[in-house]
């Protein structure tokens, strides 16, 4: 796993945990799936919530690199 992408993982569970939702997954799921959002307790849920990250990396440009 990229270093990145751990950081940004333990960045969301930590968020999760004392139930700050930036990102707002909780909204995305709120619009997306109304039916189950009103049959649970996302704030309590949320807290449990586990995240998978995955990066995908293009390279525009390669080459060497000189120190001038």
């Amino acid at each position: 796993m990229l270093p990145s992408i751990y950081l940004v993982m333990k960045l969301l569970k930590h968020l999760s945990q004392v139930g700050s939702d930036p990102v707002g997954f909780g909204e995305i799921l709120r619009t997306k799936e109304n039916k189950y959002w009103k049959s649970i307790k996302w704030k309590d849920l949320y807290k449990y919530a586990y995240f998978n990250v995955e990066a995908k990396i293009n390279f525009d440009f390669y080459g060497a690199v000189t120190n001038q």
